[in-house]
């Protein structure tokens, strides 16, 4: 730590310049003082909250998730409730009662409908969509294509069994 300066206390004459310095390097002392007091209190605090019989590295993984849900969020959700995605993609789901959750396809359509809010949140909000969101997606419909390619279930329009679908029959009056 730097030596303190000291006040001039001789009775020779001194300009106010002198005075002035002499005030900034004692402010400037004084703020790096005050810099090193919090950060000593910051760690005495963050020791209080260590759990001492835990594993070393818990409190680091700890700290690295708050830091990743951070800089994740602020994609999903900023601007907007923290956890908004996943009420928006809930109610998205509302209308698919069905929905084949529990399957491999059912899970990989989860995964691209929180980056397609993603995309639809940014663009609500004048963004420009998010290039990682874009290629997840891109990735996931492939190997949605891949997996229904090894099932033989991989069709096209022209190829699909018409299905009952109270929503989508022509004549209905749907209340989406």
């Amino acid at each position: 730590m730097k030596k303190p300066t000291r006040i001039s206390q001789g009775k020779e004459s001194r300009d106010h310049h002198s005075y002035q310095a002499e005030i900034k390097a004692l402010q400037e002392e004084s703020d790096a003082q005050m810099k090193r007091i919090n950060q000593l209190l910051e760690e005495r605090e963050g020791s209080r909250h260590t759990i001492s019989y835990g594993h070393p590295q818990f409190d680091k993984f700890m700290d690295d998730l708050k830091k990743l849900h951070s800089e994740k969020n602020t994609g999903y959700a900023s601007g907007g409730m923290p956890l908004g995605n996943f009420n928006r993609a809930a109610h998205i789901m509302e209308n698919y009662p069905r929905f084949p959750v529990t399957t491999p396809i059912g899970v990989l359509m989860m995964y691209l409908l929180k980056h397609f809010d993603r995309i639809m949140y940014d663009l609500n909000r004048g963004l420009d969509p998010s290039d990682d969101s874009l290629r997840d997606i891109a990735v996931y419909v492939t190997i949605v294509r891949c997996i229904l390619h090894d099932n033989n279930q991989l069709t096209t329009t022209q190829d699909m069994r018409p299905m009952s679908d109270p929503i989508s029959k022509p004549g209905s009056n749907p209340k989406l």
